[in-house]
């Protein structure tokens, strides 16, 4: 059963706007997620609240897949933010995790030539000591907000 060019549209766009993107470049970020994208226009605590509720909720495979190579490098997606994602290529995205020990961790997940329920992690680097001079530290300082509001007693 094939579907229609406006259902497939439809379910690119949705699959899309779960995929929790930056919008640095308008242009890109419209081309990608059209109109409707849950993170759109979003800025600060309500996009980095909104990247931390797909990667903790999601269903789909390419979160499902995200949070299976977190586990696999010890860090734990529950209790974990992740203060940005954005494409950097077709295939591979870039992210920043705040971890619950305060730990900074850029990453690369790529998934070229597998579907994304195959992807991997191919870059790690922890910043912990120099977020403050990363290109994301904006939404970093928001993960630490966030991350605070989530602590224990807070």
């Amino acid at each position: 059963m094939s579907t229609s060019p406006p259902e497939q549209i439809a379910r690119d766009g949705a699959a899309m706007q779960a995929r929790c993107r930056v919008q640095n470049d308008e242009r890109r970020a419209a081309d990608l997620y059209g109109p409707n994208a849950t993170v759109r226009g979003m800025g600060g605590e309500e996009y980095v609240k909104e990247c931390t509720r797909l990667l903790r909720h999601e269903a789909d495979p390419y979160w499902n897949r995200v949070r299976e190579c977190l586990r696999l490098r010890g860090v734990d997606p529950a209790t974990t933010i992740l203060a940005t994602s954005f494409p950097d290529d077709s295939s591979f995205d870039c992210g920043v995790l705040v971890t619950a020990d305060g730990e900074v961790i850029e990453f690369g997940f790529d998934y070229l030539n597998v579907d994304m329920a195959n992807g991997a992690i191919t870059e790690w680097t922890t910043v912990t000591d120099r977020w403050r001079d990363r290109p994301a530290r904006a939404d970093v300082a928001k993960a630490f907000d966030v991350l605070a509001i989530e602590a224990p007693g807070a």
